[in-house]
């Protein structure tokens, strides 16, 4: 976790987060079920993979905690404001 950053630091972080569930939603048919979002505790790194496949080391986050339907009513988006609230756990002002 890192401390007494900046907004620049903490938008860098969201957009990575917000990068990755979009490539989880160009490519959901390749990933099972499980997927979370995974971030490394000292370095804020993040990856992709299964709850069993971190180590423990890592923070593990549903990536369907990141879904939500569109505005439409047709498709899934990227929910920003729960990106936001992980990027915020991580980075303190």
């Amino acid at each position: 976790m890192k401390t007494m950053n900046t907004y620049i630091d903490r938008n860098k972080f969201n957009e990575e987060i917000v990068d990755l569930v979009n490539d989880y939603l160009d490519n959901m048919d390749v990933y099972p079920e499980s997927t979370c979002i995974a971030v490394y505790k000292q370095t804020c790194d993040l990856e992709l993979f299964t709850a069993t496949e971190v180590g423990v080391n890592w923070e593990t986050y549903p990536i369907t905690s990141f879904l939500r339907q569109n505005e439409n009513k047709d498709g899934i988006e990227v929910d920003i404001d729960a990106t936001l609230d992980l990027a915020d756990k991580f980075y303190f002002m």
